[in-house]
């Protein structure tokens, strides 16, 4: 477990890093493939894009490769992968270039030939460095959300504004919260707002996530991950939780409902102790 220094520092850098990298054109229609642990990013960028009001499609890459392009005729293809050596990732952006659908891959490093194969196709490849790949992408998706409509706009905005200081702020509201993960082996549970949270947890830890919906109160525990806007949503499944003693296992987080995603990230590197 690292100190809060050290992660700190690390989350900083990914952040200069994130905003280093060249932004992504987001049309009318987008579709977002992205591997397992990097699902995280790809689920902010899909929230973001959901709350535009543009149209989105979110899937693995074996199922946007034979369910989903075959039978779309317009949209950008953007992809998150944490996979150097992935077979599926070649094989998208192959389909992906055979039916001229433009497509972004965000990754880290790959293998050389798998590289050369997915240039070969015309895909735009963004590296990101290979320390913290994950955090970088996951704020990356989050700075790539278009605009959203009205004044919304504006404390969408704001936030962003200060992400500098995201860190700080969840480290704040955990200390008060008081939650803690036993030992990496507790399951975490998450709304479709902080399932980003959920999917790096996977990454961190090998423990798959749940979403809220599969709490059984009284034959389960474990942390829950929750906003403000979605609490009412699950309030029968909250309300028998906490009666149970889960009442200093719940994680609120009242932020935007797209930020909140980050946020999820942040409390789950806090509680774990690591970036990566």
């Amino acid at each position: 477990m690292h100190s809060y220094e050290e992660l700190e520092k690390s989350y900083s850098k990914a952040l200069e890093r994130a905003k280093a990298l060249p932004r992504i054109q987001i049309g009318d229609e987008t579709i977002i493939v992205s591997t397992t642990r990097a699902r995280a990013a790809a689920r902010i960028l899909y929230m973001g894009i959901l709350h535009s009001g543009k149209q989105v499609f979110l899937s693995s890459p074996t199922e946007a490769m034979y369910h989903l392009l075959p039978y779309r005729e317009t949209g950008k293809v953007v992809v998150f992968n944490d996979e150097p050596r992935s077979l599926r990732i070649v094989g998208l952006a192959e389909s992906a270039g055979l039916l001229g659908a433009e497509t972004t891959i965000i990754t880290p490093s790959l293998h050389p030939a798998v590289k050369e194969r997915i240039q070969q196709q015309n895909a735009e490849l963004i590296e990101v460095p290979d320390k913290d790949p994950l955090l970088i992408m996951a704020l990356y998706a989050l700075l790539n959300t278009p605009s959203l409509m009205g004044s919304r706009q504006e404390r969408f905005q704001a936030e962003l504004d200060h992400l500098d200081s995201a860190l700080e702020w969840m480290r704040d509201k955990i200390t008060v919260e008081e939650p803690r993960l036993l030992e990496n082996s507790e399951t975490l549970y998450y709304t479709p707002a902080t399932e980003p949270g959920g999917y790096y947890y996977y990454a961190l830890t090998g423990k798959y996530p749940l979403p809220l919906d599969a709490l059984m109160p009284g034959k389960a525990k474990g942390l829950v991950i929750i906003t403000g806007v979605e609490e009412l949503t699950y309030k029968d499944i909250i309300m028998q939780y906490r009666i149970r003693g889960g009442q200093r296992r719940i994680l609120k987080i009242d932020t935007d409902p797209i930020t909140a995603g980050l946020y999820s990230i942040l409390a789950v590197i806090l509680l774990i102790g690591k970036t990566t």
